[in-house]
């Protein structure tokens, strides 16, 4: 399902995995966490560089501080998750469900969004640069000075954004209504 199950329902067939078994089996030299619970799990501060939670419930997980480069969260759920601050250079979140998601200074250059749903998502200060949002929902999310240089928009939609104190948005062929509202000039 895309956008990492929105329903918000737990899937009953996941293994549930707690943040201690997660972290020892990390520091062993495990990389792959994939289609697990991991609902409001504590991980911030960590660092996990190029783990694979693909298809993982991470709903209202704390990763704030989190160093995640590389990491994999296709077709994730991190509804309402907390990445405040968070390292994402190069993550793959493509098609994962970032509804009110925090993201709130984090570091997402060289990262794919595509066909994610990035739904309220604050994303204030946040550095898109060179990341790809194709296709993603982006429907009021909070953009203030985030910075989308050299950013792929294309086919996102931007309705009930602002992108007037955005740096770098060009929404060109991006799907904008009459709630989006575009710098001047």
């Amino acid at each position: 399902m895309p956008h990492g199950s929105l329903s918000g329902d737990r899937d009953p067939d996941m293994e549930i995995m707690s943040a201690a078994t997660l972290l020892d089996a990390y520091r062993q030299g495990r990389r792959e966490f994939c289609h697990l619970d991991l609902t409001s799990i504590q991980l911030f501060g960590q660092h996990l560089h190029g783990i694979d939670l693909s298809g993982s419930c991470l709903q209202n997980a704390n990763l704030a501080y989190a160093v995640l480069d590389a990491a994999i969260f296709a077709n994730s759920n991190l509804a309402g998750a907390d990445l405040t601050s968070a390292c994402l250079r190069s993550a793959k979140l493509n098609g994962a469900n970032l509804r009110n998601v925090q993201l709130l200074r984090s570091q997402c250059a060289e990262a794919d969004f595509s066909h994610a749903s990035l739904v309220r998502a604050n994303l204030v200060i946040a550095d898109f640069r060179q990341t790809s949002l194709m296709g993603a929902d982006l429907e009021g999310a909070s953009l203030d000075s985030a910075d989308f240089f050299g950013a792929n928009l294309s086919e996102a939609n931007l309705a009930n954004c602002n992108l007037t104190r955005a740096r770098q948005a060009n929404p060109h062929r991006a799907i904008l209504t009459r709630t989006t509202t575009l710098p001047t000039g």
